[in-house]
């Protein structure tokens, strides 16, 4: 199944009308009704492959077709592919632009949900995704009445799957790519959950750092459209993903639109009548407005940039805050004897230079450290308390996984400045030093880590020879 031919589709008279300074009266009421078929109880949760998902496509295409929205493909509306032997199917069209034929803005929603639980209960999706899916039919018969304005491309795509793993913009995606027409998009925007602008008050804005002067377009569009934006540069959360992650991952430019996560999505109180319709319409509005830019303004470009758990890569250059708790003791090396452990508390900061599969990473670490000393009176039966407090510096190398999700062993030195102690008979160093060895891993912005720091030089006074073992399980935040 291919794309519909550009040059014969060029041939082909869009529908044209003027479009009045005051938005369309009617949008609110069928975005209503766009929600309340889409999340009706009898559409059993719109599972991705089944009669229901058809049935609710059926809908979408319906639409489509009484607005004027020319198909994407060469058969209509829909392409179906397969994931471990069961049929998906995406529905999309196009609106064509009137300069730049070769190339595309990607506007997308799924409108698949999650079906029916064991229990009974129904997955209407009303926020997740039918909101979606009905602003991009509100936004599809914006664009065609506003052809005119249009030099690129829109294509308007309805995905399947999401909810299984992205599989219906992914399956777009690597149609696009297999047509050589990837490289041509400019934008691809997944709209997903924004049925909740009166709760959340912002239509938050995932990835505008993937466009150039990305912040400073949508906040100018904003003003214009009275609609309060909450903007992040890139998306990125290990935890959460959206259509737009095929596309970024191919370093096409992209936006996740969201109103966030208040509603109660993924339950089955995710219904129709919790859905702010007057609010979806200003997102609609906005979503038409910015794509009318996007496909009119010649400069509209990206910035080259993409966020960093799409590019597979890990920075650079990383720096982070660290804290930690565990246990020291202390090992006198000459007798064989090791203390109980105590507590050892402490915070710090990091900074790590990556080259793909090697890592260097410094550490400046401020620490509270309670332990135990045997009692000069009588070593092996009495103990008394012993607390410290350094400031220490490892240095490791680290053998990593690549990506900005990874896994790495570290190993290496520290030093130790001893700025206050506190136990009876013994005379304590100021410095010393020792070896260090990590196992830990980085999801998105946060670290996990489980730390071993052995003393190497003498802590006390030689005769006695007692190095500090301290072993500590450490939490990170990377900037």
């Amino acid at each position: 199944m291919k794309l519909r031919s550009i040059a014969l589709a060029l041939t082909v008279m869009l529908p044209v009308c003027s479009f009045a300074q005051s938005r369309d009266n009617g949008r609110v009421e069928r975005l209503q009704d766009h929600v309340y078929t889409l999340a009706a109880d009898d559409m059993s949760g719109r599972k991705a492959g089944s009669p229901d998902a058809a049935r609710a496509r059926d809908y979408i295409e319906r639409q489509f077709t009484e607005m004027g929205l020319k198909p994407l493909f060469t058969n209509g509306y829909e392409y179906q592919f397969q994931r471990q032997g069961v049929t998906y199917t995406d529905v999309a069209g196009i609106i064509l632009g009137n300069g730049y034929s070769d190339e595309y803005i990607v506007v997308g929603a799924h409108y698949d949900h999650l079906g029916i639980n064991g229990r009974g209960e129904v997955f209407n999706g009303a926020d997740d995704n039918a909101s979606g899916t009905a602003a991009i039919i509100e936004v599809a018969r914006e664009l065609i009445a506003r052809g005119s304005e249009l030099k690129r491309n829109v294509i308007i795509a309805a995905f399947d799957a999401e909810e299984l793993g992205l599989y219906g913009s992914e399956a777009l995606c690597s149609l696009l790519s297999k047509e050589e027409l990837l490289g041509k998009v400019k934008l691809m925007m997944s709209v997903d959950m924004v049925g909740w602008y009166g709760k959340s008050h912002y239509l938050k804005l995932e990835g505008i750092g993937t466009i150039e002067s990305g912040k400073s377009i949508v906040r100018e569009l904003a003003e214009a459209d009275d609609i309060n934006l909450k903007l992040k540069k890139f998306e990125n959360s290990v935890f959460t993903a959206t259509d737009t992650e095929a596309f970024a991952k191919a370093g096409i430019p992209t936006l996740a639109v969201t109103t966030g996560t208040k509603s109660p999505y993924h339950k089955p109180g995710d219904d129709p009548q919790l859905i702010d319709y007057q609010g979806l319409g200003k997102v609609s509005d906005y979503i038409a407005d910015f794509t009318v830019l996007a496909a009119s303004d010649t400069t509209f470009r990206g910035s080259g940039r993409v966020a960093e758990k799409h590019s597979g890569k890990s920075r650079l250059f990383e720096a982070a805050v660290t804290a930690y708790a565990g246990g020291t003791n202390m090992n006198f090396t000459k007798s064989g004897l090791t203390t109980k452990s105590g507590s050892s508390i402490g915070a710090g900061v990091s900074g790590q230079f990556n080259f793909k599969h090697f890592g260097l990473r410094a550490d400046a670490l401020y620490t509270r450290n309670n332990s135990t000393l045997p009692d000069p009176a009588d070593v092996y039966s009495s103990n008394i308390p012993f607390r410290y407090s350094t400031v220490t510096v490892p240095l490791q190398v680290l053998f990593q996984t690549q990506g900005p999700s990874r896994g790495y062993f570290g190993v290496g030195a520290f030093y130790s400045y001893l700025i206050e102690g506190q136990g009876a008979g013994f005379d304590f160093k100021r410095n010393t030093f020792g070896v260090a060895f990590s196992l830990g891993a980085k999801i998105s912005h946060l670290g996990f880590s489980v730390n071993v720091m052995m003393g190497a030089d003498a802590f006390t006074d030689k005769s006695i020879s007692a190095d500090p073992i301290t072993t500590f399980a450490g939490i990170s935040y990377y900037f």
